[in-house]
């Protein structure tokens, strides 16, 4: 991969790691959260999100709703995201 096209990849990573990173707080203000290097080596990093128990299932699905069109739009095209509706 190209420098450029490594720098491009690393932006855009980093754009949609803060994209995910936003919603969780937005949906829970006091939700704690981690970045942390991949344990695997297909993953890019792995965000631990520490939310209060009631708001769990609320915040665990917006995220893993976000984290799939991610996925599905990368693996189409290496394209940005539409922003996620709440």
């Amino acid at each position: 991969m190209s420098k450029a096209r490594t720098k491009k990849h690393r932006s855009l990573l980093e754009r949609r790691i803060s994209e995910l990173v936003t919603l969780a707080k937005d949906l829970c203000p006091e939700a704690e959260v981690v970045i942390r290097p991949p344990f695997e080596a297909d993953e890019d990093a792995v965000i631990e999100v520490r939310v209060p128990p009631e708001k769990y299932e609320l915040v665990d699905e917006a995220l893993l709703r976000r984290e799939t069109q991610l996925t599905l739009v990368y693996e189409k095209k290496p394209v940005a995201p539409e922003p996620a509706t709440q």
